[in-house]
């Protein structure tokens, strides 16, 4: 099976040429990149060699974007904005992590923390707060994802899911 992505010319070539086009300048680029003017050029004229295109018309002392120039400019910028936009998510996910449980001292002591130590050892980075409280909480107006309680599950505004059947004596 072919990936597309084989198509690709090398991401220097693409990286160089952004610049340059946003800059409409090999020079100004090359400060951006911190490389020479020369590698920037030779960038992107591997480019151009991969598409068989000139994508800029190339004067004395500047340079502008070709028509085909300006249409790869646009794409280019889209999809590094598209991968920039991915890995602000991702980080925020990373933030996001972090999950609250709202639960009873009882649940949490004889049935949530043995079971969060299984949990933890197959996946080592799952970070947790407790709120143990006998208040029921809001789910949509707090900052808790979870709540594990006794009871018949049929509290307004909420989804529920049995998790065991147990008589408590007493």
């Amino acid at each position: 099976m072919t990936h597309g992505f084989r198509r690709l010319p090398p991401p220097k070539s693409l990286l160089a040429f952004e610049a340059s086009a946003r800059n409409l300048s090999f020079t100004e680029a090359a400060k951006e990149l911190n490389v020479t003017r020369v590698a920037v050029s030779r960038q992107v004229k591997q480019l151009e060699a991969h598409l068989g295109l000139e994508l800029f018309v190339r004067g004395r002392s500047s340079i502008k974007l070709t028509r085909t120039g300006g249409r790869l400019s646009r794409a280019v910028n889209q999809g590094f904005q598209s991968i920039v936009d991915q890995i602000d998510a991702i980080e925020h996910t990373k933030e996001d992590s972090l999950v609250t449980i709202a639960t009873t001292a009882g649940v949490s002591t004889y049935w949530l923390m043995p079971n969060i130590g299984r949990y933890r050892r197959i996946n080592p980075k799952a970070d947790f707060r407790l709120l143990v409280s006998h208040d029921l909480v809001n789910l949509v107006q707090s900052d808790v994802d979870i709540a594990i309680r006794y009871g018949p599950g049929t509290w307004p505004g909420t989804s529920s899911i049995l998790l065991q059947r147990q008589q408590i004596l007493p």
